[in-house]
């Protein structure tokens, strides 16, 4: 009997036939730091109940990840039409697998915004939390958890409508659970200027 695949193992899967792909075309990277809804729900498993995601945000090096790797991509959109699909828009080069099952599309993140930009840069330096290394060509990356706090605060901070009610749900939650250290978020959103966005998502 096949094991059952769990969330966990979609996201190392679809991290690590993204950044293989790149390796081959001779981009490679130490390490990955693992955000948004993602980051979130790997932390915390009990909130699938309320909440889903349908990719994984991903912090490479910065300041350079996205401007390498989006012309990459391309390349490798050329090189693979049937397989892979890219798009990019502000601050975001995304890879979705076409034809592999069980796959998310992988977006790589690097804000344009210099506020956003130097937040992203905190949540990446402050993922300590290791939870896998895999193996991308001949070389190992270790993949880090950003803090559940930190991948609230990115998302508040880019703003998208799309993800301001799952904010919501998430933030209930995670207080319900006891997972939610306000003190540090509020702190993290005094030191990067969001403190009013972070009120508005209080006050509901």
């Amino acid at each position: 009997m096949t094991p059952k695949r769990t969330f966990r193992d979609m996201v190392l899967n679809s991290i690590e036939y993204a950044l293989s792909l790149l390796a081959s075309e001779g981009l490679k990277y130490p390490s990955a730091v693992v955000t948004g809804g993602a980051a979130i729900l790997l932390a915390e498993p009990r909130l699938s109940d309320v909440y889903s995601t349908g990719d994984v945000d991903l912090l490479l090096e910065f300041p350079t990840d996205v401007d390498e790797v989006f012309p990459t991509l391309i390349e490798l959109e050329r090189k693979h039409p049937d397989e892979i699909f890219t798009i990019a828009t502000k601050g975001v080069a995304e890879l979705t697998p076409l034809k592999r099952k069980g796959l998310l599309p992988v977006d790589f993140v690097c804000p344009a915004e210099p506020r956003i930009r130097e937040l992203f840069q905190y949540t990446s330096r402050n993922a300590k939390t290791a939870i896998s290394k895999l193996s991308v060509g001949t070389e190992p990356v270790t993949v880090y958890l950003a803090r559940p706090e930190d991948a609230i605060l990115c998302k508040l901070a880019v703003g998208r409508e799309k993800d301001l009610a799952g904010l919501k749900q998430i933030v209930s939650k995670l207080d319900e659970f006891g997972r939610l250290d306000w003190a540090y978020m509020n702190r993290l959103a005094g030191r990067f200027g969001f403190k009013e966005r972070v009120k508005a998502l209080l006050q509901g």
